[in-house]
């Protein structure tokens, strides 16, 4: 490698990642990791455009072109137009072949580049490839800026994606990944002995109890003091939900093989103190494979307003328009080339989803869990429609719950509250009498999912075992095969469906009949066609059934 290209990129700024402020910090193991200006100067170099001005009046003129345009003219008379013109010069020309087209000239390094340039009417937008410009000026400035970083940075453009250098501790990348995962096993070790301390304070008290008196009463009642003092704990700032979720926890699974983070001390104090967790908050566990689950980002072509940096290789984002892409999901920013190797560690957020329905449940999870104050792994909809229902006298009582539908436009009205603040949405009797409008909304949002709860690669597996290796074992196997987010919020469903046929003497919805409301929506088939849904259907009857009726084995360990 050229030892410029190699001291160039070496030369760093220090910003924070997050706020994108530029740090005062120097030190480089306590940083988070570093931006790059080196193509940012280079952009602020570039020559700037300049038009060749029309002296003549050109009664042709297209509407889209100002003076730049000079009519009908040949190669050979634009060379010598542009002959004595400065670097970033331009004029647009007619052309004859074809007839009525146009050509845009640029003049770049004492040379004049021709490019077929055209207009999109219905956008008003200028182009010569695949970015669209407002104005020509805009083209001709991210085109000379293209130009001269090509010319003068081509070697290290090649480099600066390549994953040697964005893995390696010393990368941007790198530095950015181990630091966050420092800040979360810090963070959660720090929670964890405060939690181990409170757990052996009650213990304390519960065995000094149990001597004076062994009642089951005394043993619950001591039970119940170390689950609100956990409870308490959490909601003191010593939270390791918030810990893991703050764009760290997804990254330990894909840093372990490549980044050495900085180990945590006393990790037998920590081990202890997290199977103590576990054995308090079944969920302690689950919630960390959730948060570390894989996820794809959702990179969309964007353009960024003002200096940006690429997330993965801290390189700057160089034009004027698209200059790359943005995770619709969690606002990762990077290249388009370097987003090709981006891991898949996508954390969502909130502010990106633009919806709650039609939104994909491990993204909507992922996004919800660090602000939730519910301690589980179901999406909020459900969680507060399930509550509704079970809570709300005699509504499990209600006939044909679940298969009677709601009035529509009750129904569109508690989706919208859910879309507009779904933490404070008010599903009470006195303001929703009719209770068929709240089934018929969890109906709606599970219809809506991307993904089917069931996911299509579980559906297969499931739909192809034979009805005599049909089992609790086997379903069991093939079930935990789902996504965290899937597996739990099935598992909560399929509680509450229970519950639900339990009151089937009044509400006559047995298990038979939620299997046939639920199984269409739950395992929904990725083939459009119809018949392969109704070919179907029996059997996914009689899988739902039996998830519903044997839950508490298939879905406990």
């Amino acid at each position: 490698m050229d030892q410029s290209v190699t001291s160039i990129m070496s030369s760093t700024t220090l910003f924070d990642p997050v706020t994108r402020h530029q740090s005062n910090t120097s030190n480089p193991s306590g940083s988070l990791p570093v931006w790059k200006s080196y193509l940012y100067n280079l952009q602020m170099q570039a020559p700037k455009p300049a038009p060749i001005i029309c002296r003549t009046s050109q009664p042709r003129r297209p509407r889209q072109y100002g003076l730049e345009f000079h009519g009908l003219l040949s190669r050979t008379d634009a060379d010598q137009l542009m002959a004595t013109s400065t670097d970033g010069s331009y004029l647009v020309r007619e052309s004859l072949n074809p007839p009525d087209s146009y050509t845009l000239a640029i003049k770049f390094n004492g040379e004049v580049k021709y490019y077929k340039l055209y207009f999109d009417f219905p956008t008003s937008t200028h182009y010569v490839g695949e970015k669209h410009f407002d104005t020509l000026n805009d083209l001709v400035h991210d085109g000379l800026i293209s130009f001269y970083l090509e010319s003068k940075a081509s070697d290290y453009i090649a480099l600066m994606a390549c994953d040697s250098q964005c893995y390696t501790n010393e990368s941007p990348y790198g530095q950015y990944k181990a630091q966050l995962l420092h800040r979360a096993q810090t963070q959660t070790s720090i929670s964890n002995r405060y939690k181990a301390q409170l757990l052996h304070r009650a213990q304390t008290q519960t065995s000094i109890s149990n001597r004076d008196s062994s009642s089951l009463t005394n043993n619950e009642m001591n039970q119940s003091i170390i689950n609100s003092q956990i409870t308490n704990a959490d909601q003191t700032g010593f939270n390791y939900r918030q810990s893991l979720t703050s764009n760290s926890a997804m990254i330990e699974r894909h840093s372990s093989s490549r980044i050495s983070p900085t180990k945590t001390v006393n990790n037998n104090t920590s081990n202890n103190s997290n199977r103590k967790l576990a054995s308090a908050n079944p969920l302690f566990f689950d919630r960390i494979l959730l948060m570390q689950a894989e996820k794809a980002h959702n990179f969309k072509i964007h353009s960024f307003k003002g200096p940006h940096w690429c997330d993965y290789c801290a390189n700057f984002l160089w034009g004027l328009v698209q200059q790359g892409v943005k995770c619709a999901d969690c606002g990762f920013e990077a290249h388009k080339r370097c987003s090709e190797k981006v891991p898949q560690d996508c954390v969502p957020h909130m502010k990106y989803l633009k919806s709650i329905f039609g939104v994909d449940l491990t993204t909507l999870i992922k996004a919800t869990t660090p602000a939730s104050s519910v301690a589980s792994l179901t999406p909020v909809v459900l969680e507060k429609c399930v509550n509704e229902i079970e809570s709300r006298p005699h509504a499990l009582d209600t006939e044909g719950i679940y298969r009677i539908a709601g009035f529509s436009d009750t129904v569109e009205e508690i989706k919208l509250a859910f879309e507009r603040d779904c933490d404070h949405v008010d599903l009470s009797q006195e303001r929703y009498p009719d209770i068929h409008a709240i089934t018929c909304v969890l109906k709606l949002y599970l219809r809506q999912l991307p993904i089917p709860l069931i996911s299509f690669d579980v559906q297969t597996q499931l739909l192809e075992l034979r009805p005599s290796s049909i089992c609790v074992t086997t379903i069991r196997s093939i079930i935990r095969r789902l996504p965290p987010a899937h597996f739990h919020t099935l598992k909560y469903l399929c509680e509450h469906l229970l519950k639900v046929s339990q009151h089937s003497m009044h509400n006559q919805m047995t298990m038979e009949n939620l299997a046939i409301v639920f199984g269409p929506t739950i395992m929904r088939s990725e083939n459009p066609d119809p018949m392969i849904g109704l070919k179907n259907s029996k059997s996914i009857q009689r899988l739902l059934e039996i998830l519903i009726e044997q839950g508490h084995d298939i879905f406990t360990s």
